[in-house]
């Protein structure tokens, strides 16, 4: 069984190298994707905005709403999961 990603609204948590990579995957797949950092500038953000304009950035404090609109969560390895 495989999963299309094409349009499929995936947020990923943590703009670190492994979140930014798979940020990349995701992209090409066509997966409409959404980017979260709870650090108000991740090391990633600027690649973002240069490789992939288009995909939402959020930065700071989490916004649940971000959350509630994804059909797939990726989670980097990075990220403590009582954030």
């Amino acid at each position: 069984m495989t999963m299309s990603l094409n349009n499929k609204r995936v947020l990923v948590l943590g703009l670190g190298e492994t979140g930014l990579s798979a940020l990349r995957w995701l992209f090409a797949q066509g997966a409409n994707v959404a980017v979260a950092d709870t650090r108000k500038n991740p090391p990633g953000a600027g690649a973002v905005k240069a490789e992939m304009p288009t995909v939402l950035v959020h930065c700071g404090e989490f916004n649940v709403t971000l959350l509630k609109a994804a059909e797939l969560l990726v989670v980097s390895p990075g990220i403590s999961l009582a954030e």
